[in-house]
């Protein structure tokens, strides 16, 4: 994809993967659509859990779309510059939004969890609030569960 699914579109996908459990999904996209939205950052979240494999375009896939999909004639591949760079970008970003998804470490845990009173004003700068969710499938599958960092 050029770009990674708006939060519409990654809800319909969530719907139909939840239907479909004999299909697999791979996206691979050039640039992450409107990744500031949590809704759209939830989503994508929720394309994982659902059994999506979400990731950034790297070389190879680039090559690999351009091979299958471009009318190009018989032409090789030309990377553009800063190819490598850009990528590294738009995977740590999907990366950093994606591992929200992730359990806690015991480390965050104590760290943001810790419930004493506290004396210093720059320790509550250092906080983040997660929501930890679980959510019963009706269909007897497994509990969908994870933790989501508010921006």
């Amino acid at each position: 994809m050029s770009w990674s699914p708006c939060f519409e579109c990654a809800e319909q996908i969530v719907r139909f993967l939840a239907t479909h459990h004999n299909l697999s999904l791979d996206i691979f996209s050039s640039r992450l659509y409107n990744v500031q939205d949590p809704e759209t950052q939830q989503n994508l979240c929720r394309l994982v859990q659902e059994g999506a494999q979400v990731a950034a375009m790297d070389l190879y896939e680039f090559k690999k779309c351009w091979k299958k999909f471009v009318d190009n004639g018989g032409r090789r591949f030309r990377p553009w510059k800063r190819l490598l760079t850009n990528f590294r970008y738009q995977d740590s970003k999907l990366q950093e939004i994606l591992r929200r998804m992730d359990p806690l470490s015991e480390e965050e845990f104590y760290s943001q969890f810790y419930n004493q009173r506290v004396k210093h004003l720059c320790y509550y700068h250092r906080m983040k609030p997660y929501l930890c969710y679980q959510l019963e499938q009706f269909n007897g599958q497994a509990p969908l569960k994870g933790c989501l960092l508010s921006e």
